[in-house]
C-alpha cells in the first residue's frame, strides 16, 4: 500500500512533467510558425498590447520568437530542478517524521552488513 506522502509526491512530480511537456509544445509550436502573424507588427498572434505590455518590445521574427521560447524553457526546466529538490525533502522529512514515532525492528531490514572493526573509511 501505498503512503499518502509517496502519492503527494507522485501527484507533484506529475505537475512537474506536465509542465515540461507543455513547454515543448509550445517550442514546437514557435518553431513551426504556428504562433506567429506575418502581417502583424507583434511577435505572436493574438498578443494584445495592453495585457502583454512588455512582449511588445520585441522584433517580429523567428529567430526572437525562439530566443523566447529558449530563455523559457531554460527558466521552466531551472524551476523543475529546484522544485524537485525541494518535493523530494519533505517527502524524506515525512518519512523520517513517521518512522521516529514508530518502533523499527532492526529485523525488517534487508541485505548483509559487514563491519570490520579497526578500519576506517
Amino acid at each position: 500500500m501505498l503512503s499518502k506522502a509517496f502519492h503527494a509526491f507522485c501527484r507533484r512530480l506529475d505537475n512537474f512533467k506536465d509542465d515540461l511537456e507543455l513547454i515543448d509544445i509550445l517550442k514546437m509550436n514557435i518553431e513551426s510558425g504556428e504562433l506567429k502573424d506575418q502581417h502583424s507588427k507583434y511577435i505572436f498572434k493574438r498578443l494584445d498590447p495592453i495585457k502583454h505590455s512588455h512582449l511588445i518590445r520585441h522584433v517580429n521574427n523567428n529567430h526572437t520568437r525562439k530566443l523566447i521560447i529558449n530563455h523559457l524553457r531554460q527558466t521552466v526546466y531551472s524551476a523543475y530542478i529546484k522544485d524537485i529538490y525541494e518535493e523530494v525533502s519533505i517527502y524524506l522529512k515525512k518519512i523520517i517524521l513517521c518512522a521516529s514515532r514508530k518502533i523499527i525492528n532492526p529485523e525488517r531490514f534487508v541485505g548483509n552488513h559487514n563491519f570490520n572493526k579497526g578500519s576506517s573509511g
